[in-house]
């Protein structure tokens, strides 16, 4: 038989059981919540349009322009000093018959040795001398000769270009400045013989043309001798000569004949007014 103790202290136990049985069922377990993922989206880059390559900017310097020099004025053809020792051989051309030389060095220096010859020494223009229209031609001179006969002459003049090249005296349009038999004196070729004498060799020797007077006129150190020319046309050309021979007059015209001696002529500052 169950003690009355033991029984009280059973239905205790069993009692706790079913409470505790009973709470267990009524208890809600309450899971936490499921947690959502935040998912952070990252905001997706619009795809940029490729650019085409950019051509390099080129940068032109900034130069500071200044207006440029005005252009020199050309230099006049005339007066011609022949500076230098070259002749400018664009302007001249030579002619020399016999023991001549011609050089320049700041002047035009033409010399001679004769040895019973006759001698010319020719500086002439490429430039041609139109003789139907006025023209002046004047330089300055300087004659020095000794001859045993004949004449040391210096002669400007405006010339036909092939008896130039045949290394002939001119035969017209000329002045001529002669120191020897005859002395010092001026002349020109229609006068033949007659002559005008000068104190000097040395000085500014000048031909002019007056078309309107036919009139050719050559001066020098104060003395003036004028012929008759009529305009002419052809080929002339303006000359600075020298030469050595001996003038004899036959039958009313000049002939040359040979001599012995010599001479130094210098021309400077030539001029051509046309």
């Amino acid at each position: 038989m169950v003690s009355p103790i033991l029984a009280v202290i059973t239905v205790v136990f069993v009692g706790i059981a079913l409470f505790v049985s009973q709470q267990s069922l009524e208890i809600i377990v309450e899971t936490p919540a499921s947690v959502e993922t935040v998912k952070t989206e990252v905001p997706k880059e619009e795809p940029k349009a490729v650019e085409a390559p950019k051509e390099p900017k080129t940068t032109t310097p900034t130069i500071e322009t200044k207006p440029a020099p005005p252009p020199p004025l050309p230099s006049p053809e005339y007066p011609d000093g022949f500076e230098g020792t070259l002749t400018n051989i664009t302007k001249y051309s030579t002619k020399i018959t016999g023991s001549g030389t011609i050089t320049q060095n700041n002047e035009i220096i033409q010399t001679g040795n004769a040895n019973n010859e006759v001698i010319w020494n020719i500086l002439y223009t490429t430039q041609k001398i139109d003789f139907t229209k006025d023209f002046t031609i004047e330089v300055d001179v300087d004659l020095t000769g000794s001859v045993s006969h004949g004449d040391a002459m210096a002669i400007i003049g405006v010339e036909d270009v092939e008896l130039v090249m045949a290394g002939k005296k001119p035969n017209a349009g000329y002045c001529e400045l002669s120191t020897g038999g005859h002395g010092n004196i001026i002349r020109m070729e229609s006068s033949g013989m007659q002559q005008t004498t000068v104190s000097t060799t040395k000085g500014k020797i000048k031909l002019a043309f007056e078309a309107a007077n036919s009139k050719l006129s050559c001066s020098f150190d104060g003395q003036t001798v004028s012929e008759t020319q009529v305009p002419k046309s052809g080929q002339f050309t303006a000359a600075l000569r020298s030469g050595l021979h001996e003038i004899i007059p036959a039958y009313g015209h000049e002939t040359e004949n040979p001599t012995s001696g010599s001479l130094t002529v210098k021309y400077d500052n030539l001029n051509i007014a046309k």
